[in-house]
């Protein structure tokens, strides 16, 4: 079954978007923070074909995983959206830029349109991702 991580959403126990299963098939996991992703991603049981990172709620150590999916063999080519207050600012920006991820959207995108965007961004559908 094809997966996306989310790094960390709100409470990813109790949130609506963690744990379901996208139109296209894909399941939406979490991660509550950046070491318990890492953790799991360095288990090699979770393979994602997106990962999502959401800057102020991943916890320290967002540089860290980007840094770590980048030098990783298996990962470093998975394609990653940065969730942030603020996308456009310049900090964002530049981390964007330094680790190769896809962009930034905001953290406060609605929870539907998340679905939508880690659904087509994991079917291959590449259209826009918002």
């Amino acid at each position: 079954m094809k997966t996306a991580l989310l790094v960390a959403r709100g409470p990813c126990v109790s949130s609506a978007v963690c744990d379901v299963i996208t139109p296209g098939g894909v399941r939406i996991v979490c991660a509550r923070d950046c070491a318990r992703a890492r953790h799991d991603l360095e288990g090699s049981r979770l393979r994602p074909r997106a990962v999502f990172v959401d800057l102020p709620r991943a916890g320290a150590g967002a540089r860290d995983l980007l840094g770590f999916l980048r030098a990783h063999p298996r990962l470093r080519r998975t394609p990653v959206v940065v969730l942030s207050d603020r996308p456009a600012d310049r900090d964002v920006v530049d981390l964007v830029l330094e680790y190769g991820a896809l962009g930034a959207l905001p953290d406060d995108l609605e929870e539907w349109r998340l679905v939508q965007v880690v659904d087509r961004l994991c079917s291959g559908r590449r259209t826009s991702l918002v």
